[in-house]
């Protein structure tokens, strides 16, 4: 492996890295204005957030933990303490807490990536990593979501930084400490954040020249993050028990390889960045000999975070069902590497233009982001508007969570008149093991919260009147599940109606 012959990618010293964080918060300011993606902060819960809703804004903690414990969700407690220490500093938890936790660490991620990168490349190459991660569309899905992947990504990548460092640093103690906090930030935010931090530690452990007993002196801090996740076993334990099918996740199938492959390997940001050799090609000659310089060895943990997508394929073909690209989304950071080297390999304005078409790109992409939101948001006022029309109050029954969830979450009113459809003739699309899935977790959610509750198929067959929310059942369908009672319609939309059902 070749070494730098100076000093210029031993790394960003602390002025660059509070410029690039800088130049970060105003590149990520400056696209959600353009694109109004601010919007989006506020819009409407969807289910898995609402899921983490009600575990962060929890006031008991022991019920909280209970509820974990219960299966509520199927994740350790991380986000949900971040989300709860979010809400205490901004002196409430509302909505927006969760969507700002995502979007910083969106950030966080970003600045990280970057800061790695400089140990290897120079800034421009850097930067270009850098973006090309913000561009990426399974990054943006996320961006604002209050869920587990984007701190998943961040806590990851900063591992990595971290790792990359403290053979070298001046204050070796610093670097082992917050190797040790992100450790266990990693393994308690998602059961496959130990994996990452496994991937990153070996990949840094292979790069690293020292002795054996000097890698240990200095990595052992990572083992802080398999002990906290250790300590989560109780709660994995309870999640796990008394499901009868283990994930909503479909068998492993060539169309789903082909979709995660696709989300892996977004073609184009990638294309963007393949224009830039075009372009060098078309009018800019040979390349730049002094930009050739790489050091690979900093670089070495994070590349191999791409090793991820590869054990979650693995994972579904041999435990169970797992085949979702956001498991895999820290992989994204290895392809971060591979375009930070390739750019360090061309002429600065041509990395100029690549960075100038991902912003661009991630600027429309956030806006088609906030276009689709706003219709959901739409979708859920709509049908919350005309369920709140009905002035004699019969019960609300949907036949899917991704529906009932959001408008309780967003319409307090309306929660003890929602009920989720349970029992064998909910006419939802998807698959049986799909519906015993969200049934059994609709049941636990019940349990703990008492809202949305679950319908029972002895309820509804004793139902007199009703409204049904249905995902893509039409009139007939219903009619033929309620056998010799009316079925009126009373709201048709493309996706969802809703439907009287009276003796």
């Amino acid at each position: 492996m070749n070494e730098p012959s100076s000093a210029n990618h031993r790394g960003a010293n602390g002025l660059e890295l509070g410029l690039a964080a800088v130049g970060i918060a105003v590149v990520i300011a400056v696209e959600m204005w353009i694109s109004q993606a601010w919007r989006l902060i506020g819009h409407h819960l969807w289910l898995d957030e609402v899921l983490t809703w009600m575990l962060a804004s929890d006031p008991g903690w022991g019920h909280w933990l209970g509820a974990l414990r219960g299966g509520v969700d199927t994740n350790p407690p991380g986000l949900y303490l971040q989300v709860k220490a979010a809400g205490v500093l901004a002196g409430g938890l509302t909505v927006g807490t969760l969507r700002w936790v995502a979007l910083i660490w969106t950030g966080l991620s970003v600045w990280g990536i970057y800061a790695v990168l400089r140990r290897g490349v120079g800034v421009w190459a850097a930067a270009a990593g850098g973006l090309l991660v913000l561009a990426y569309p399974m990054v943006l899905d996320h961006a604002l979501e209050g869920r587990f992947y984007m701190p998943m990504l961040g806590m990851a990548v900063w591992v990595c930084y971290f790792l990359a460092g403290i053979a070298s640093a001046n204050r070796r103690w610093f670097g082992q400490l917050m190797l040790g906090v992100c450790a266990v930030g990693l393994c308690t935010i998602h059961y496959f954040g130990v994996i990452a931090l496994a991937a990153a530690v070996a990949g840094q452990w292979w790069a690293d020249r020292h002795s054996w007993r000097e890698k240990m002196r200095f990595y052992w801090p990572a083992l802080a993050g398999p002990a906290a996740l250790a300590a989560c076993i109780p709660l994995l334990l309870g999640q796990r028990a008394g499901l009868s099918v283990p994930t909503w996740v479909e068998p492993l199938s060539g169309g789903q390889i082909w979709d995660y492959t696709q989300d892996l390997l977004a073609i184009r940001p990638l294309a963007i960045v393949a224009g830039g050799f075009v372009l060098l090609r078309l009018f800019g000659g040979s390349m730049e000999q002094e930009e050739r310089t790489i050091s690979f060895r900093p670089l070495a943990g994070m590349m191999a975070l791409g090793a991820m997508a590869v054990f979650v394929l693995l994972f579904s073909w041999v435990v169970q069902p797992a085949l979702v690209s956001r498991y895999a989304i820290v992989s994204v950071a290895a392809l971060a590497v591979a375009v930070a080297v390739a750019m360090q390999h061309t002429r600065r304005w041509v990395v100029a233009a690549v960075c100038v078409g991902l912003a661009a790109y991630s600027t429309w992409s956030l806006n088609s982001l906030r276009m689709k939101w706003m219709t959901f948001d739409r979708n859920i006022d709509k049908v919350a508007m005309k369920l709140s029309q009905t002035s004699d109050e019969p019960p609300m029954i949907f036949d899917m969570r991704q529906m009932a969830y959001p408008v309780a979450a967003a319409y307090p009113n309306l929660r003890n008149r929602i009920f989720y459809w349970g029992g064998s003739s909910n006419p939802s699309p998807y698959s049986s093991n799909f519906k015993q899935y969200e049934l059994e977790m609709a049941r636990r959610v019940d349990r703990y919260y008492g809202w949305p509750q679950v319908m029972e198929q002895g309820q509804l067959d004793r139902l007199d009147d009703a409204l049904v929310i249905g995902f893509s059942a039409d009139q007939r369908q219903l009619e033929n599940i309620f056998y010799g009672r009316k079925v009126l319609p009373v709201l048709e939309m493309k996706r969802f109606s809703i439907y009287r059902i009276k003796n």
